[in-house]
């Protein structure tokens, strides 16, 4: 979810000290944006597009994740753990899952998973946990 409070807190707490000056940024990065949305934004009274994200990424230097709540953060870590850690329950999912569209990467990574034995599919999990939890956190792998 969209953290209002967080955008407020950047706009706030930046270099900007007017919403034109942030609108100013924002169009010659290309993206179109009115002063009177970006004074609604400051005031809490509606959230960026998603489209908008990458460019107040950019403006304010900051990642994008930074965005949105912790509590999506949290959500997200808590279901990678509750599958990695009961592979047994989810294997019929994850069987779907290989069969839909998805990246090449993922599905490459379920293909490996279902033919490891037993005793590295710990090692391999606690790899991909790992992975899930830079990436959650911002980093870049």
């Amino acid at each position: 979810m969209f953290d209002k409070d967080k955008l407020n807190k950047l706009i706030v707490n930046s270099h900007y000290r007017s919403n034109k000056k942030i609108m100013i940024d924002l169009n010659n990065l290309g993206l179109p944006i009115k002063e009177d949305a970006i004074k609604k934004w400051r005031q809490g009274n509606s959230v960026p597009k998603v489209n908008v994200i990458p460019f107040l990424s950019e403006i304010f230097g900051t990642p994008e994740q930074d965005f949105f709540t912790d509590a999506d953060k949290k959500r997200e870590q808590i279901t990678i753990e509750e599958i990695t850690s009961r592979p047994d329950m989810y294997s019929k999912s994850i069987s779907k899952a290989y069969e839909s569209p998805m990246d090449d990467d993922l599905k490459e990574m379920i293909k490996y998973f279902q033919i490891i034995g037993k005793e590295d599919r710990e090692k391999y999990l606690a790899e991909i946990k790992e992975k899930a939890t830079i990436i959650l956190n911002g980093g870049k792998l």
